[in-house]
Protein backbone atom coordinates (compact mmCIF):
# COMPACT_ATOMS: atom_id res chain seq x y z
CA UNK A 1 0.00 0.00 0.00
CA UNK A 2 1.17 3.48 -0.57
CA UNK A 3 0.56 6.10 0.60
CA UNK A 4 1.31 9.80 -0.54
CA UNK A 5 0.07 12.88 1.30
CA UNK A 6 0.73 15.61 -0.02
CA UNK A 7 0.24 18.64 1.95
CA UNK A 8 0.59 22.37 0.68
CA UNK A 9 -0.72 25.13 2.87
CA UNK A 10 0.44 28.64 1.66
CA UNK A 11 -0.69 31.73 3.76
CA UNK A 12 -0.41 35.10 2.83
CA UNK A 13 -0.73 38.24 5.07
CA UNK A 14 -0.81 41.74 3.57
CA UNK A 15 -1.44 44.63 6.28
CA UNK A 16 -1.23 48.24 4.81
CA UNK A 17 -1.80 50.98 6.93
CA UNK A 18 -1.59 54.47 6.06
CA UNK A 19 -2.03 57.74 8.19
CA UNK A 20 -1.75 60.67 7.19
CA UNK A 21 -2.53 64.04 9.63
CA UNK A 22 -2.44 67.16 8.15
CA UNK A 23 -3.15 70.51 10.35
CA UNK A 24 -2.90 74.32 9.30
CA UNK A 25 -3.79 76.94 12.04
CA UNK A 26 -4.04 80.65 10.74
CA UNK A 27 -4.30 83.32 12.92
CA UNK A 28 -4.28 87.08 12.07
CA UNK A 29 -5.19 89.99 14.32
CA UNK A 30 -4.59 93.70 13.50
CA UNK A 31 -5.83 96.39 16.08
CA UNK A 32 -5.37 100.22 14.96
CA UNK A 33 -6.26 102.81 16.90
CA UNK A 34 -5.96 106.34 16.10
CA UNK A 35 -6.69 109.32 18.55
CA UNK A 36 -6.20 112.60 18.03
CA UNK A 37 -6.93 115.57 20.36
CA UNK A 38 -6.14 118.80 19.88
CA UNK A 39 -7.24 121.92 22.55
CA UNK A 40 -6.41 125.39 22.07
CA UNK A 41 -6.73 127.85 24.83
CA UNK A 42 -5.94 131.83 24.83
CA UNK A 43 -6.28 134.04 27.37
CA UNK A 44 -5.55 137.95 26.73
CA UNK A 45 -5.79 140.64 29.50
CA UNK A 46 -4.60 143.75 29.14
CA UNK A 47 -5.05 146.93 32.02
CA UNK A 48 -3.50 150.31 31.53
CA UNK A 49 -3.84 153.00 33.94
CA UNK A 50 -2.59 156.33 33.41
CA UNK A 51 -2.86 159.39 36.22
CA UNK A 52 -1.28 162.45 36.50
CA UNK A 53 -1.69 164.90 38.66
CA UNK A 54 -0.01 168.35 38.37
CA UNK A 55 -0.04 170.84 41.02
CA UNK A 56 1.65 174.09 40.94
CA UNK A 57 1.66 177.08 43.83
CA UNK A 58 2.92 180.13 43.20
CA UNK A 59 3.61 183.45 45.38
CA UNK A 60 4.84 187.01 44.90
CA UNK A 61 5.07 189.07 46.66
CA UNK A 62 6.71 192.47 46.40
CA UNK A 63 7.61 196.04 48.18
CA UNK A 64 9.25 198.47 46.07
CA UNK A 65 12.60 198.73 48.45
CA UNK A 66 16.03 196.85 48.42
CA UNK A 67 15.03 193.46 49.62
CA UNK A 68 14.38 190.43 47.28
CA UNK A 69 13.55 187.39 48.11
CA UNK A 70 12.66 184.47 45.63
CA UNK A 71 11.93 180.87 46.46
CA UNK A 72 11.09 178.06 43.95
CA UNK A 73 10.28 174.48 44.57
CA UNK A 74 9.38 171.89 41.57
CA UNK A 75 8.46 168.15 42.82
CA UNK A 76 7.71 165.65 39.87
CA UNK A 77 6.98 162.28 40.56
CA UNK A 78 6.35 159.79 37.73
CA UNK A 79 6.39 155.81 37.53
CA UNK A 80 6.36 154.86 34.02
CA UNK A 81 2.99 155.73 32.69
CA UNK A 82 1.17 154.71 35.65
CA UNK A 83 1.40 157.44 38.38
CA UNK A 84 3.01 161.21 37.08
CA UNK A 85 2.97 163.79 40.27
CA UNK A 86 4.19 166.96 39.10
CA UNK A 87 4.33 170.07 41.92
CA UNK A 88 5.48 173.25 41.29
CA UNK A 89 6.09 175.74 44.20
CA UNK A 90 7.36 179.14 43.77
CA UNK A 91 7.68 181.91 46.00
CA UNK A 92 9.30 185.02 45.13
CA UNK A 93 9.83 188.07 47.81
CA UNK A 94 10.94 191.72 46.78
CA UNK A 95 10.90 194.38 48.93
CA UNK A 96 11.03 198.02 46.76
CA UNK A 97 8.86 200.68 47.54
CA UNK A 98 5.07 199.15 46.74
CA UNK A 99 3.63 195.95 48.28
CA UNK A 100 2.02 193.48 45.55
CA UNK A 101 0.84 190.07 46.51
CA UNK A 102 -0.34 186.76 43.75
CA UNK A 103 -1.43 183.60 45.09
CA UNK A 104 -1.66 181.17 41.85
CA UNK A 105 -2.64 177.68 42.48
CA UNK A 106 -3.27 175.03 39.82
CA UNK A 107 -4.38 171.66 40.27
CA UNK A 108 -4.67 169.05 37.47
CA UNK A 109 -5.27 165.50 37.68
CA UNK A 110 -6.40 163.27 34.82
CA UNK A 111 -7.01 159.71 35.08
CA UNK A 112 -6.74 156.91 32.27
CA UNK A 113 -7.88 153.30 32.61
CA UNK A 114 -8.49 150.77 30.05
CA UNK A 115 -9.02 147.63 30.64
CA UNK A 116 -9.40 144.51 28.01
CA UNK A 117 -9.93 140.83 28.26
CA UNK A 118 -10.48 138.57 25.78
CA UNK A 119 -10.84 134.81 26.08
CA UNK A 120 -10.90 131.82 22.97
CA UNK A 121 -11.17 128.18 23.97
CA UNK A 122 -11.21 126.09 20.03
CA UNK A 123 -13.35 122.39 20.95
CA UNK A 124 -11.90 118.98 20.36
CA UNK A 125 -11.18 117.98 17.14
CA UNK A 126 -12.12 114.35 16.94
CA UNK A 127 -11.24 114.17 13.40
CA UNK A 128 -8.45 111.98 13.02
CA UNK A 129 -5.71 113.72 10.89
CA UNK A 130 -4.27 109.92 9.75
CA UNK A 131 -5.97 107.92 6.83
CA UNK A 132 -7.79 104.92 8.37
Amino acid sequence: MSLNLYLSLSLSLSFDLSLSLSFDLSLSFDLSLNLYLSLYLSFDLSLNLYLSLSLSFDLSLSLYSSLSLSLSFDLSLSLYSSLSLSLSFDLSLSLYSSLSLSLSFDLSLSLYLSLYSSFTRKPYNTKSPWPS
